[in-house]
């Protein structure tokens, strides 16, 4: 998984090379909030703020596009608290920026 380091973070990786795999590049935009104290409207705020985050990305280095465009891109965006040992997905977002509490 390749990280890119803003607030929130948020991860990209290619699922590729096991049973299933679908090999498209899979986002996440990871939160620092605990499941039990997220909200609808912080989750929102978090996931806009990554998705400009990676729009800047792809403006400053049209490389990644590139690779987007290549290999695919999941269009439907997960929204993840790390807890340390793990991740578990705590909402799901669409590319307009619409959050859905799992």
């Amino acid at each position: 998984m390749t990280v890119l380091e803003c607030e929130p973070p948020v991860g990209l990786q290619r699922y590729e090379g096991w049973p299933g795999a679908d090999g498209v590049v899979h986002i996440s935009i990871f939160t620092s909030h605990e499941p039990s104290s997220l909200t609808a409207e912080i989750a929102t705020r978090e996931v806009a703020a990554g998705l400009r985050h990676l729009s800047k990305a792809m403006a400053a280095d049209p490389r990644l596009g590139v690779l987007l465009d290549r290999y695919g891109v999941v269009r439907e965006y997960v929204y993840v608290y790390d807890y340390g040992t793990g991740a578990v997905a705590v909402a799901d977002a669409s590319e307009d920026g619409t959050v859905t509490l799992r």
